[in-house]
């Protein structure tokens, strides 16, 4: 095996199992907690990554159909229908509950109600007088905004609960953000799925208002956002340093990278690189911060 394969390789095995997804939202905790300055130990950070997999994986073991034709399955390890992916769901979601102990039930309890919502999007529901099945993830518009309100809401709100705090304005202004940078992904993506949603009876949001719509969508969602981060700097509420360097690197890069994405015939790793580059900004914006603090 050349260098060559054994990089493509490890990539396909990294994203096609969704290893960047597990990692992100320890990534954007450590981000927006410099700015909320939390007492957050590193238990929790395992804690988060442990049920963001259990998650993700169940996920993919419910996308089955879309997945089957959206995405290769050779590099995929997990997310069939086997007794190893519902054993490695238990653990992620068993290792995540022992790791929360440590905040107490009331914790425990947010949790697990948190947990039960997340399943929701991708779980089957009976719905209406005939019991149609449904989920929430085939209910356009709906679908974007429920996904996004995980990726703030609860990403910014649940290590104050952890460390038993009240959220206050920088709290409130950092989920704005994050679910501006979520939406974005999750518009993003499902441009990438839209042959597999398609086939599979999944009416998303360009598949229901259209791409030229969509393209449309992100750039103003991309726009507000990083607005939002120049306001929090100029309010005080983020750090200046971090606050500037993330909007200079990550309004060009990601406008351009937007341009280049939705050319694409094939967008299924593209779509993978964009979180890559999303998390080095974070680095370089936080390494920044660093230095500046440091003095260096």
């Amino acid at each position: 095996m050349n260098l060559k394969t054994l990089s493509i390789d490890s990539a396909g095995y990294f994203f096609t199992n969704r290893i960047h997804i597990f990692l992100m939202p320890a990534l954007l905790t450590f981000f927006w907690n410099l700015d909320a300055g939390l007492a957050l130990p590193f238990q929790y950070y395992l804690m988060i990554t442990f049920t963001t997999a259990g998650g993700y994986i169940y996920n993919m073991y419910t996308d089955k159909a879309e997945d089957a034709i959206n995405y290769t399955t050779h590099y995929r390890l997990l997310g069939d229908n086997s007794k190893l992916t519902r054993v490695v769901i238990f653990l992620c979601f068993f290792l995540g509950f022992l790791l929360s102990l440590h905040a107490g039930w009331a914790f425990v309890l947010y949790g697990c109600v948190a947990n039960f919502l997340g399943g929701l999007y991708s779980s089957p529901l009976r719905l209406g007088a005939h019991r149609h099945m449904i989920r929430i993830k085939e209910i356009p518009f709906l679908k974007n905004v429920y996904a996004g309100i995980f990726w703030s809401v609860a990403l910014v709100l649940t290590p104050y609960f952890y460390v038993g705090q009240r959220p206050g304005a920088v709290a409130m202004l950092t989920i704005l953000i994050s679910f501006g940078l979520n939406y974005f992904v999750e518009l993003m993506w499902d441009l990438r799925d839209m042959r597999g949603d398609r086939l599979a009876g999944v009416r998303t949001l360009p598949l229901v208002i259209g791409e030229r719509a969509v393209f449309w969508i992100l750039r103003a969602v991309h726009l507000i956002t990083c607005l939002l981060v120049l306001w929090g700097v100029h309010s005080g509420l983020l750090l200046a340093t971090k606050g500037w360097v993330t909007v200079g690197l990550y309004f060009p890069i990601g406008l351009l990278f937007f341009e280049w994405y939705r050319r694409l015939p094939d967008k299924t790793w593209a779509s993978h690189v964009h979180i890559v580059i999303g998390g080095l900004v974070m680095l370089v914006a936080m390494a920044s911060q660093a230095l500046l603090t440091t003095g260096v």
